[in-house]
């Protein structure tokens, strides 16, 4: 377990580190070409059909969505398992993570969007800043903490590979899909991304711990 826990540590400062080294560039303009290539690169695939299936994807990582979500699983842990310890990580690493943080983090670095300043045309109608994108973060806390829950419970390895895989792309098709719709910058899902998964990560480590703790007590 201490291997483990030094690993996923790692692994967390790792993610880290990736966000403050784009946190700390990004108005220097250092991202600028790899943002507009991107969007080039959007701008050619657009059509009405995929523009439809993304506007309604992209609902998965929205709050409402993700509030609901983390109230009915912690309501099944409660209720139905008795485990009100994990009910309790998972409200508030999704809370403090997802809600808390990023709004701290976007009334700090104040990013407008990137169709405020006609950079590319929007799809959808948003509000607020950009940096770092509340979806990206919102939706990879939300179900990688709901993933980390359930393999907890699954012996076999295989299916815990199926199963984070599955919970991993579809955080980054969610991700995909606010550069896609034109509300957020490609450096603002990248940072998202990785700052969400450095708390989920730390915040496993720390439920591990207490976990340990509890057992040995």
């Amino acid at each position: 377990m201490i291997k483990r826990n030094s690993i996923e540590i790692l692994f967390s400062i790792t993610f880290l580190a990736i966000f403050l080294f784009i946190a700390i560039s990004f108005n220097k303009g250092i991202f600028f070409g790899i943002d507009f290539e991107v969007w080039e690169f959007i701008t050619n695939i657009r059509n009405e059909l995929l523009n439809k299936i993304i506007i309604n994807f992209t609902h998965l990582g929205d709050s409402y969505f993700l509030f609901c979500l983390v109230a009915i699983v912690s309501i099944i842990l409660i209720f139905k398992y008795g485990n009100y310890k994990e009910a309790i990580w998972l409200i508030i690493t999704t809370l403090f993570g997802a809600a808390i943080l990023n709004k701290l983090l976007k009334n700090y670095y104040a990013r407008p969007r990137p169709f405020v300043d006609d950079l590319v045309t929007n799809l959808v109608d948003v509000t607020g800043y950009s940096f770092p994108s509340g979806h990206s973060m919102g939706s990879t806390i939300v179900y990688l903490s709901i993933t980390y829950i359930i393999v907890d419970k699954v012996n076999n390895s295989n299916i815990r590979y199926i199963i984070y895989t599955f919970s991993i792309m579809l955080s980054i098709f969610i991700c995909f899909s606010r550069v896609y719709l034109g509300v957020h910058y490609p450096t603002d899902v990248i940072v998202g991304y990785f700052l969400a998964l450095s708390w989920v990560v730390m915040s496993g480590v720390v439920n591990n711990l207490l976990k340990d703790r509890g057992n040995n007590n």
